[in-house]
């Protein structure tokens, strides 16, 4: 196993935020961005995982750094 792969063990994939969100995720540019979910069990996530985010929008948007997040080729 390579280091890439090891850092990707660490990060969750677009199929496990969507599960915690329970709503939308996109990819826009360097950013997943969460809305229409959950948003506070997402961040809640988020934090627990020491994972960097920013509420966007008043509130109603959660922008994720996409370098933190493992996209699978399927996602």
């Amino acid at each position: 196993m390579n280091n890439f792969e090891d850092i990707n063990e660490f990060r969750p994939s677009i199929n496990t935020l969507n599960r915690v969100l329970n709503g939308t995720l996109d990819n826009r540019n360097d950013y997943v961005v969460a809305y229409d979910g959950n948003l506070p069990r997402l961040a809640n996530y988020l934090i627990q995982h020491n994972i960097p985010f920013e509420f966007v929008t008043k509130g109603r948007e959660i922008k994720i750094p996409i370098e933190m997040v493992h996209i699978e080729k399927t996602e």
